[in-house]
């Protein structure tokens, strides 16, 4: 097993790094601290090559240059809020509008726009990667402060 990460590219004058979790079994996981992308998911194939089954992109401006929230993570809310707002225990509250009017997966800016801080961890079992993130309402315009954790996971077999 083994744990790469190098720089994949810089998004708004941020550094974004790549990590690449391997299995002994030749299995990659990959994943960008920029939106925690999980970039690559590459399986051996008969004829020694790998094969990414995942849809990719090959620089980080790529992810962010369409509306697609392809690969990227999504939060605080997956879908769309109606109006950017809602009605909770007689209290009103305005989010973020990102989607004609409406907050789409977590608003103009979610999960999918911060820069993450990570961990990487080896145990006999597998490798992960650990995207972690606090969050103020401040940054997000949701109500409440977060901490936010995100795990990708490789177990070896």
């Amino acid at each position: 097993m083994d744990i790469l990460q190098h720089t994949f590219g810089r998004y708004q004058n941020e550094k974004v790094t790549e990590i690449t979790l391997v299995n002994d079994n030749g299995v990659e996981v990959s994943c960008l601290t920029m939106g925690a992308i999980w970039h690559r998911f590459a399986v051996p194939e008969d004829d020694g090559t790998k094969k990414n089954l995942l849809l990719s992109f090959d620089g980080i401006d790529d992810y962010y240059s369409n509306n697609q929230n392809i690969c990227k993570s999504i939060g605080r809310v997956a879908g769309r809020i109606k109006d950017a707002s809602y009605d909770l225990n007689g209290k009103h509250y305005q989010l973020p509008a990102n989607e004609n009017g409406n907050t789409l997966h977590g608003g103009p800016n979610g999960f999918s726009t911060l820069n993450w801080n990570y961990s990487t961890s080896i145990s006999k079992n597998g490798i992960s990667v650990i995207f972690q993130r606090k969050i103020d309402q401040e940054m997000d315009g949701f109500p409440g402060n977060i901490l936010a954790t995100i795990i990708y996971y490789v177990e070896q077999q």
